[in-house]
């Protein structure tokens, strides 16, 4: 594997789904391959670099390394990319833009396809990525704006611009006692916020932009 963007996102949906099996269909590719792709690079490192002996997954500390070798490899690509970008196509404009994973799937082709129509001069890129490294993309220049994380917990020296808003639900399992049967989507008058949030949650693992929006919360 030789390109390092994608052997990132390889890493960070491995470590956000802490299953081969489940990373591997949401990359598109075959568990086997993924699993294979893993011991190879672990084998020419000569060394392990995923803690996959209990859930959540991890980087080691040689893992920590190699996925900080990677970033600076994907870094220096682009920047010499978006150096590049204003020889090779002097008429186009250029907006680079970091967005969360799940947002790009969902959001982009909902505002792209107009925006472009009516600026066929502008070209996008596109990097997707959990909210540190689209922040640390944004702080290092790589990106010109950064989509999809909640206001508290940006890192310093990022301004925020807030563009509608998200509703977020708890859901209950049917042997909680606040469960409601035949009800779907409760009022919010049914109970009080404050009270569920006392309760015990399944959340996803600590990496995870929704899991990032969360803890802002």
């Amino acid at each position: 594997m030789n390109d390092p963007d994608i052997m990132l996102n390889y890493l960070e949906t491995l470590l956000k789904e802490s299953n081969f099996t489940r990373a591997a269909e949401h990359l598109y590719i075959s568990q086997p391959y993924l699993t294979q792709l893993i011991k190879r690079v672990e084998k020419k490192l000569g060394t392990t670099i995923i803690n996959r002996d209990k859930v959540p997954f991890t980087l080691t500390e040689s893992g920590q390394i190699y996925y900080q070798y990677l970033e600076n490899i994907s870094a220096q690509r682009h920047q010499l990319a978006n150096a590049l970008e204003c020889f090779s196509n002097q008429q186009e404009e250029v907006i680079r833009i970091a967005i969360l994973e799940s947002l790009g799937t969902f959001l982009l082709p909902k505002i792209l396809p107009a925006f472009l129509a009516k600026h066929p001069q502008v070209k996008i890129q596109i990097a997707e990525g959990f909210p540190h490294t689209s922040e640390d993309r944004l702080l290092g220049g790589d990106v010109d704006c950064y989509m999809g994380q909640t206001p508290e917990t940006v890192a310093q020296g990022i301004d925020t611009y807030i563009n509608g808003g998200e509703v977020y639900y708890i859901v209950i399992p049917e042997n909680s006692k606040y469960y409601l049967k035949d009800h779907f989507i409760l009022d919010p008058a049914d109970y009080d916020p404050k009270e569920l949030l006392q309760q015990p949650f399944v959340l996803s693992n600590g990496e995870s932009a929704i899991r990032h929006q969360v803890n802002g919360l």
